[in-house]
């Protein structure tokens, strides 16, 4: 019986680590529910620019300058991530969203690319210029 929760316990230790943690998709969704809901400052921290250690207060700037733009499409209506790409050295990945505003005019079909970069064991958006 020892046996048997061993390897129970050994068996869901392994589905655990596999499953890992969340994915760069999972950053990008986050980031745009941000921007949806107007909350530049939690987004500000899904973001990896090169002002990133220096002063937060320049990425939030950003983001809030993001979001006017989102607005002035009518904002978020929608998005759905179409594909998830991670660069073999697993600290690399780019997503591509579709997102649909409220305003159709502005709406070009085309997706939209996130690059990601792991920081920490943590997805961010890069908008770095590398």
């Amino acid at each position: 019986m020892k046996k048997c929760r061993f390897l129970l316990f050994a068996l869901c230790a392994v589905l655990f680590a596999a499953c890992g943690g969340p994915k760069p998709s999972d950053t990008a969704c986050k980031y745009l529910d941000c921007l949806k809901d107007g909350k530049y400052e939690e987004a500000a921290t899904l973001v990896y620019t090169s002002a990133t250690d220096q002063d937060v207060t320049e990425v939030v700037e950003l983001c809030k300058k993001i979001g006017a733009m989102v607005g002035e499409e009518g904002g978020i209506n929608k998005y759905e991530v179409i594909s998830e790409e991670i660069a073999e050295d697993g600290e690399h990945a780019v997503v591509k969203v579709k997102i649909t505003y409220n305003d159709a005019k502005h709406d070009d079909g085309e997706p939209t690319e996130f690059k990601m970069i792991k920081v920490d064991k943590k997805w961010l958006i890069d908008l770095t210029d590398k």
